[in-house]
């Protein structure tokens, strides 16, 4: 998928893992309207990081805000 911001490649799955799904909706019921729910994952062990959004919610927000980079800048 080619986006100006981004690049994403997409993962078909039969089912996203129940967990995830719970987590984000979770999430969503304590946001803010300024906020965007991130699940953030770590393997124990290893300095790799991954962030798990709703496309849906990541699009929107960034259309909504139109802040991306100082965001970005002001990530940890």
């Amino acid at each position: 998928v080619l986006a100006p911001l981004f690049i994403v490649e997409v993962k078909n799955r039969k089912r996203l893992p129940l967990w995830m799904i719970l987590a984000l909706g979770k999430l969503k019921k304590k946001r803010t309207p300024l906020q965007l729910p991130i699940i953030s994952l770590h393997e124990v062990g290893s300095s790799k990081r991954l962030a798990v959004v709703d496309l849906d919610d990541l699009i929107g927000w960034v259309n909504d805000h139109n802040k991306t980079e100082e965001v970005i800048d002001n990530v940890e």
